[in-house]
């Protein structure tokens, strides 16, 4: 909803900054408006980035591996990491017993962060 709001007061603001001027709209459109059309851009702005930010962390959080992969190659593309490296959910380091299956279910790649 914050999304659509900001994006929605984006368009008007590009379509309303030339008009006011080409029609000569400054008394009627006056800068307190454009000023409070910001302020609310920034408020939702701001709601847009913490929903993020939140859905990051609980898929950090939750330490479930599917949604960890999901939200890794959301920010860095089909590659695991900025590094390009593919990893896999199994390991052959030895704290994985051999079973090539980490034990706490966890990635073991160098380009994911250690747990």
């Amino acid at each position: 909803m914050a999304g659509a709001i900001y994006s929605g007061f984006a368009m008007v603001l590009n379509i309303v900054i030339p008009l006011r001027r080409l029609y000569k709209l400054e008394s009627y459109i006056t800068l307190r408006h454009l000023n409070n059309m910001a302020n609310v851009m920034l408020a939702t702005g701001l709601m847009v980035a913490y929903g993020y930010l939140m859905e990051a962390f609980m898929s950090w959080f939750s330490g479930d591996i599917y949604e960890e992969s999901m939200m890794v190659k959301r920010a860095f593309g089909p590659t695991v990491g900025p590094s390009g490296r593919s990893c896999s959910p199994t390991c052959s380091s030895p704290s994985c017993s051999g079973s090539g299956a980490c034990a706490s279910r966890r990635y073991c790649c160098s380009s994911l962060r250690s747990r």
